[in-house]
């Protein structure tokens, strides 16, 4: 494992104050009162880290009380503290009507957002977590991640090794926290933290109860099983999709708080929300965080050796920076947000699975540092190998538009074929038009 870069002790005293412990202690509010700082920012415009940094929006001892609309209102704040460089962005909602969002951070980010060639003006890199409701430490870790990264772009010595003003002047992180914002308030809070009286009365048609370890959304559908599953079969000039037809032995024919896949892929709010983010822009990786086994997964067989390649060396980057062992696929299994991903772009897509096998979920407050401290880096590193790598040959135009690259010229060509596209080979960064 790589050295970390901060001291413990240092990352201690910035994440935590007091001491961890499994006290159910509450924070204050549930909106950060931090108007003295943006009075500060409004006059100087310059953000005010130093008191940030003392007072931290994320305190990682307070990480079981966090509920979903916390989160919001931090990924709000920090938006709203960093203006330069961070971009609230609502890309959904839940059953419940709660926000799906992501965090934009590149430098500029406003004006770079509203360039024509933003998708290929810099490099884009998705980071998401929250897909299941009982793995609750990850949208902490994620807008931890968000918090200090900003922080770093001002005081450079926050993080070592990384200078993110260099960074986010040629790359764009998107950050999704919480993709399933119902399951994890019903895992963490139970179904009185359900607003809608619709699907209170359908979670009680249910035949689970224990929703400690919840793991849908509040509709029982397992997300990580309801994304479209494409594949280019042998011989075939387009993809087919095989949504559960390897659907393993983890699976349920009937809503459920696990397993249930859907009634057909993407009928969910929140896959429809991750999907047509995805589609959006040209991600060079995408990490997936999860809990629990210490674990990454990277490898997809339905996908050609260009991807498996480069996936192995995404996943042992991450192997090196967080000490997590590497699993191969088994070729079973369906719908995974991950394997959409790899179809979609066939780039490095890994499923990073913080906490012990053992650690039981939802977890305490004191997991919250450990799987903070083994993950926090790993989009820096990702973002270092995708920049490394650079843009492959064959690219994806639709109406004249660039979409992505691919590093296999058949698979470009059906995903063309699929989408009424056209392949423009090529090298270097890719025009974002063409004739």
């Amino acid at each position: 494992m790589l050295q970390k870069t901060i001291p413990y002790i240092i990352l201690m005293a910035m994440a935590l104050t007091p001491v961890i412990s499994d006290s159910t202690s509450e924070p204050n509010s549930t909106k950060p009162d931090v108007t003295p700082i943006v009075d500060i920012i409004k006059e100087n415009r310059t953000p005010a880290v130093d008191a940030f940094l003392e007072n931290p929006l994320i305190k990682l001892q307070y990480g079981t009380q966090y509920s979903s609309q916390y989160y919001s209102n931090v990924a709000r704040e920090l938006a709203s503290r960093y203006p330069e460089i961070l971009s609230y962005k609502t890309i959904g909602s839940s059953h419940d009507g709660k926000d799906i969002y992501s965090l934009v951070m590149t430098s500029n980010v406003e004006e770079s957002m509203d360039r024509d060639d933003f998708n290929t003006f810099r490099m884009h890199y998705l980071i998401e977590a929250g897909i299941h409701g009982r793995e609750t430490v990850n949208p902490a870790v994620i807008i931890k991640q968000i918090e200090d990264y900003a922080a770093d772009y001002y005081r450079d010595s926050h993080i070592a090794d990384f200078k993110l003003k260099d960074i986010l002047s040629e790359s764009v992180f998107h950050f999704i926290p919480l993709v399933n914002p119902d399951g994890h308030d019903l895992a963490k809070f139970g179904p009185d933290s359900i607003k809608s009286n619709r699907y209170k009365n359908a979670l009680s048609e249910i035949y689970d109860e224990d929703y400690s370890q919840w793991k849908a959304n509040i509709s029982g559908v397992d997300l990580n099983k309801n994304f479209p599953d494409y594949y280019l079969e042998d011989g075939m000039d387009e993809p087919t999709d095989k949504w559960q037809k390897y659907p393993g032995d983890l699976y349920s024919n009937r809503p459920d708080g696990e397993y249930y896949p859907g009634e057909y892929p993407g009928s969910e709010p929140e896959t429809q929300a991750l999907m047509e983010y995805m589609k959006s822009f040209d991600f060079r990786s995408y990490l997936s965080y999860h809990s629990r086994g210490d674990i990454l997964y990277y490898e997809y067989l339905w996908y050609p050796d260009s991807y498996l390649e480069n996936s192995l060396e995404a996943a042992k980057k991450a192997e090196e920076v967080t000490g997590y062992r590497l699993v191969p696929d088994t070729g079973v299994g369906s719908g995974y947000s991950t394997s959409y991903h790899v179809a979609l772009s066939l780039k490095p897509s890994l499923t990073v699975e913080t906490l012990s096998y053992y650690t039981e979920l939802p977890s305490g407050n004191s997991t919250y540092l450990e799987a903070y401290e083994e993950t926090w880096l790993l989009p820096l590193h990702i973002q270092k190998l995708g920049k490394e790598t650079g843009y492959f040959p064959y690219r994806l135009y639709v109406d004249g538009r660039y979409v992505r690259d691919f590093p296999d010229e058949t698979y470009a060509k059906a995903m063309a074929n699929s989408l009424d596209g056209e392949i423009i080979e090529g090298s270097g960064i890719p025009g974002h038009i063409i004739d």
